[in-house]
Parts: C-alpha cells; structure tokens; sequence
C-alpha cells in the first residue's frame, strides 16, 4: 500500500513527463448518479497533474460499469482544456463492476500508444466487488503486462476488494484513502509517485 508520509523527493515535477495514460472511471452503481458529478471533478484534479498534449501526456479514458466503453479515445484531446470538457459528458453506466471488461478494452487502446513511451493505467475504484464471482483477471493483466503497461490504482470507500486488485496491481501502487476529500491534498504526490513508478517490472 502506498504511503505518502515515505514519498522520496521527485526532482521532475509530473506536469512535464512523457507517457500514454489511460483512465479507467468507476461508473458503476456503487458511485450513486447523485455523487458522479464529484467523481467526474476529482479526475479532472487527477489530471490536471499531468500535461495533456500531443508531447507530452496523452490521454484517454473508459468509465466502466457492467460495460466499459472508451468514451475519451487515446490522444483525441491535446490540451487539459479540451480533455477537462470530455469529462464533463463522460456516460454513467450502472450496474455491477466488470473491470474485467475495462481492462480487455484498456488492452485494445493501448495498442495505439507511441512506441518508446511509458504506458500507464490508472484505475479508480469505489468499495465493492471488482467483478463477477470465478471471472479470472490474469489473462487481461498478463496482456497489458506484455504491453509494458504500469498500472496503478486510487481506490477510495469502505469495503474494497483487494483480493481482486491484487490480483492487478502490485500492493504499493495502490493509493488508498476513506474519501476523495481526504485524499485530495496529496494528489500532487500521488502523482510524483505515479511518474517515479512507471516503467518499473512488478509481479503480481
């Protein structure tokens, strides 16, 4: 589990690294539609902690639900600006948690990333099962492995499924907190860790 208070100095402050970054958005029904609209302001924060351009970071994002959808494509956004309306309109989809799905899709979308550029995954997830009962995540994970994808996770909530994001994600790329409020201050950190990590062989 990722700690904050052991945060090492970054002397590259996050705004200005390289890297093809894919956002997989919690929209299933443990986020209510009354509190979506918190969780669409508390990525545009996430993001604007990285410079969105054609030089710099390229984005995209899939909210996931019991479907995942790519609703920002990979780099068809060059500015925080644009990328900061997308959000605005991204869909709500409901149901249970099948990131099962959102990682399959997350798979097909990096295939289009820069060649030479680090691949990251940042998955946000609220408490609750990650996916059906007997779904086997090793295939999707071992893909994006292969792809050379670094993946971390922002899990906030009660009840969080870590035997499913162990299965993920290496337990120190798991930044954790009760809520987005709480967690909030430390984004520029979380971020800072996130550009240090990247690019690092894990085993999960």
């Amino acid at each position: 589990m990722f700690s904050f208070l052991f945060l090492a100095v970054d002397p590259i402050p996050p705004l200005e690294i390289t890297a093809d970054m894919l956002f997989l958005l919690d929209s299933s029904s443990a986020v209510s539609k009354a509190n979506y609209g918190k969780d669409l302001s508390f990525l545009r924060k996430i993001i604007e902690q990285f410079q969105i351009s054609p030089r710099y970071v390229r984005a995209g994002i899939i909210p996931y639900g019991k479907t995942a959808e790519l609703a920002v494509p990979l780099g068809s956004r060059t500015t925080n600006e644009a990328i900061n309306r997308s959000i605005s309109s991204l869909p709500y989809i409901g149901g249970n948690k099948r990131i099962d799905r959102a990682l399959k899709l997350a798979y097909q979308t990096f295939s289009q990333a820069r060649p030479l550029v680090p691949k990251i995954l940042l998955i946000f997830t609220h408490g609750g099962q990650l996916t059906d009962p007997g779904t086997d995540l090793r295939l999707p994970v071992q893909a994006l492995r292969g792809q050379g994808v670094s993946v971390f996770v922002i899990a906030t909530g009660e009840g969080i499924d870590y035997s499913r994001l162990n299965q993920i994600v290496d337990g120190r790329n798991i930044i954790e907190d009760k809520s987005r409020e709480t967690l909030e201050p430390y984004l520029s950190s979380a971020a800072s860790y996130i550009r240090v990590n990247s690019g690092k062989a894990v085993n999960v």
